[in-house]
């Protein structure tokens, strides 16, 4: 992915916070949570939930979603989802969740709209179990997961960045628990759960990389 400017990030988080007609005063503070974010994107020990992700899903929302409230929604979730991201903990995405609601409601957005966002985010928990999520929140999860479908070697660096991000856990465990995620994602009838991606070749570019990385992991 070549370099994206800072105003990349800056033109999608102010034109989703526009759309819903906040207060003129609050301009001060819409800035100060979008500096607090990016940098949190941009820790050094991110090596796949990073910016370049972050830039990857706007730049799907741009290209799938047309619907101008579902597009500022997903921005702004996009812009969450991933605020918080500690291998090691469990509840990233209820975190994450409740910071966006905090900062949303700072920044007076309708309620509906915050309940809909906070949602979006908790399901990118990614559970085996892809029942019971709205259209809203499935096509969300269908772009978070598009990575699945990329080329094979920006699946291999996909695979590494990942590895980095888990270099805490030792190896043998960490193949087991990649391996299990792997399994369980290959049971599922389709990866991607919306229509977002129905008219494409992503499903067979999914389960292709899935199952190449399961065959060549030697525990």
């Amino acid at each position: 992915m070549p370099v994206i400017s800072p105003y990349f990030f800056s033109n999608h988080w102010f034109s989703a916070l526009e759309f819903f007609e906040l207060p003129n005063n609050n301009s001060d503070i819409q800035n100060q949570y979008l500096v607090k974010i990016l940098d949190a994107w941009n820790a050094d020990d991110r090596y796949y939930h990073n910016l370049e992700h972050l830039a990857d899903m706007l730049i799907k929302i741009d290209e799938n979603i047309d619907n101008a409230q579902q597009k500022a929604i997903y921005v702004l979730a996009a812009f969450f989802h991933d605020y918080i991201y500690i291998p090691e903990n469990k509840d990233n995405e209820e975190v994450s969740a409740n910071m966006a609601e905090s900062v949303l409601k700072l920044l007076h957005l309708p309620e509906a709209d915050i309940d809909a966002i906070k949602k979006i985010i908790l399901a990118t928990r990614h559970s085996s179990d892809s029942s019971g999520f709205s259209a809203l929140e499935s096509a969300f999860i269908d772009i978070d997961l598009s990575i699945l479908a990329a080329e094979p070697d920006k699946y291999q660096e996909y695979i590494q960045k990942i590895r980095k991000e888990y270099i805490h856990i030792p190896d043998h465990l960490f193949k087991m628990g990649r391996k299990a995620f792997l399994e369980s994602m290959l049971l599922r009838d389709t990866f991607f759960i919306s229509a977002i991606f129905a008219d494409t070749d992503m499903e067979t570019k999914a389960r292709n990389n899935i199952s190449t990385e399961l065959k060549n992991i030697m525990i």
